[in-house]
């Protein structure tokens, strides 16, 4: 996998219109030189959540402009299941505590 970051700002938008981030990454298949992910760095709403980057498969792309990549509306919900997911829970007290 081949791996560059634009110079130029990229921003990533649901076709609803939700601002997920901004294209930090792209990934290429180096076998078929086709675009396969866009690490994504979240915008303010994803970011408050989690601190972590989202990954965009090239077939959840809709629409590229000149500065803005469209995905399917899809890719928000799924960002926040797996933000909810990877995010660990800490029980408040302890087995040893209750003892």
């Amino acid at each position: 996998m081949f791996k560059f970051s634009p110079k130029s700002r990229l921003t990533v938008r649901t076709k609803s219109g939700t601002l997920l981030g901004v294209v930090i990454t792209v990934e290429v298949d180096q076998a078929t030189g086709r675009i396969d992910t866009f690490l994504v760095a979240a915008s303010r709403v994803l970011s408050v959540i989690s601190d972590k980057s989202l990954a965009i498969n090239w077939s959840q792309v809709v629409d590229w402009q000149d500065d803005e990549i469209i995905v399917a509306d899809a890719v928000e919900s799924q960002a926040a299941v797996n933000i909810a997911v990877a995010t660990p829970v800490t029980p408040s007290v302890q087995m040893s505590e209750r003892q």
